[in-house]
């Protein structure tokens, strides 16, 4: 009589192996499918930086009798009335930090110099402390701050904090943390393993719903980096027409109206680079945010535009 219970555990703890195997192997999924799309965005973050950022901010220090804010930039580029007001604000003030400190000058940029400087006027613009003002552990902890959510003043952490996110919600459920295939050969009563199989069943359905979450948070991401490398690539194709142009005449009071017009479309279009990364891509659950969608719907259009 008391052999059925015994193979009718022994039998449950068989289906609680497989459907444990089951849950880590989704669990495995979410974080490959997180670190993949975390290095999409890094790649597209750093050339965005390095390729054309960087480039820019450092010819624009070079333009006499102008300030990126005097700039008609809606008028070249309509597309940013699509962005957040001080969203944009903080781009611009991202981009004036960048091209203070990568102009006066400079020849050339070294290899993630841009990022690396890019990170310091993003969070500048966003806390309103200069990194570049501070220096060892007080510098590093201010940078990584930002990189790890630090306010924006659209709100909320930038864009690397909105993609390091997406890593904190690919969590293994509690139940399968500290259950083991050991401890579940372990339990030798059918109570026992009906109790662990209640605990996997649950866990089941917490990463089911993080799978979905995942996808949609990482679909976003992903299309973010397209348009970010999109606008990029566009961005880089122009940097020469400006510095040609600057090469004739660094005054932009006697620029012609064409001329102007060139300067005001390469600084929308940094613009709306900048607002972009400077946008909260996921909220604190990993969600979508509104303004993010906003934001990239603004930059997808002008990456359509001008890659047309």
């Amino acid at each position: 009589m008391q052999f059925a219970p015994i193979l009718d555990a022994q039998k449950l703890a068989r289906k609680n192996r497989a459907t444990w195997e089951r849950v880590n192997g989704k669990v495995q999924e979410l974080t490959e499918t997180g670190g993949s799309v975390q290095g999409v965005i890094d790649l597209a973050l750093t050339r965005a930086f390095d390729d054309f950022l960087g480039p820019f901010a450092t010819l624009f220090a070079r333009l006499k009798n102008v300030a990126l804010d005097e700039l008609p930039t809606v008028a070249a580029v309509p597309e940013l009335m699509g962005l957040d007001i001080e969203l944009k604000a903080t781009g611009l003030k991202a981009l004036g930090g960048l091209s203070s400190t990568l102009g006066g000058g400079v020849a050339g940029i070294a290899a993630g110099g841009a990022s690396l400087a890019g990170v310091a006027a993003f969070a500048t613009a966003s806390t309103g402390t200069a990194i570049s003002t501070l220096s060892g552990a007080a510098a590093s902890s201010a940078t990584l701050a930002w990189l790890g959510g630090g306010s924006l003043a659209a709100g909320g952490g930038g864009m690397a904090a909105g993609t390091l996110v997406l890593g904190g919600i690919i969590a293994a459920p509690v139940a399968i943390a500290f259950l083991s295939y050991i401890h579940i050969k372990g339990k030798k009563s059918y109570r026992e393993q009906m109790e662990i199989k209640a605990q996997l069943d649950e866990s089941e359905w917490d990463v089911d719903i993080q799978t979905a979450k995942v996808a949609h948070a990482a679909k976003h991401v992903d299309n973010t980096a397209t348009v970010l490398n999109t606008l990029t690539h566009v961005g880089v194709e122009q940097l020469q027409s400006l510095a040609d142009l600057l090469d004739r005449s660094e005054d932009y009071a006697a620029y012609t109206p064409a001329e102007r017009s060139l300067v005001a479309g390469q600084a929308g279009l940094a613009t709306t680079i900048a607002a972009v990364i400077a946008c909260p891509l996921l909220d604190q659950d990993g969600r979508v945010t509104a303004l993010s969608h906003d934001s990239l719907k603004a930059a997808t259009l002008l990456a359509n535009r001008l890659a047309a």
